[in-house]
């Protein structure tokens, strides 16, 4: 017992030492100490110190001049310069737009809007989340719920599936007619 509480104390002012002595970027997630920058505690293997800033409107994102990061791990090829919040889980750079840390492929930078909750659409497609829905009509998207929406010609109903243990969503398509 008396080992449990020495390690409690040991662990506290060591924490304790940590934040009095390291530079907060804005939100809780990411410190600089000296030339390290941290995510919680985890080190962000060559992040600039000098150039680290949080990206505002949330504390999982932060950025330096070479690199966009996500919960501490880098976003590959993130710009820096141009990565930008847009609503919700959506993000943007000059090149991509993003959900969370992942690419939304084949998404329009000039016309994406984000929707209700995990929807989102461009003149040509709608996604949920980071996933293009084929055949999903963009001009007569109607949301219902999380997990349900419409379109001119289509129910639509999103299912996962965890095979293998990671996620997928399956999409169920029901003709209106």
């Amino acid at each position: 017992m008396r080992k449990l509480f020495l390690i409690t104390i040991l662990f506290f002012f060591t924490t304790f030492n940590f934040i009095i002595n390291a530079r907060q970027v804005e939100s809780f997630g990411y410190w600089v100490k000296g030339n390290t920058v941290y995510y919680t505690d985890l080190e962000i293997i060559d992040a600039d110190p000098d150039s680290f800033e949080n990206i505002p409107s949330s504390y999982l994102y932060g950025k330096d001049k070479n690199s966009v990061y996500f919960w501490g791990s880098k976003i590959p090829d993130a710009d820096p310069k141009t990565f930008k919040y847009l609503a919700k889980y959506y993000f943007s750079d000059k090149n991509s737009v993003y959900f969370l840390s992942t690419k939304i492929l084949g998404a329009d930078l000039e016309t994406f809007k984000v929707l209700e909750l995990y929807y989102s659409l461009d003149k040509d497609s709608v996604f949920y989340k980071e996933t293009k829905i084929d055949g999903a009509d963009p001009k007569t998207f109607n949301y219902i719920d999380d997990k349900n929406f419409f379109d001119k010609n289509f129910k639509y109903k999103i299912l996962y599936s965890t095979q293998f243990g990671a996620y997928e969503y399956i999409i169920d398509k029901t003709p209106l007619n």
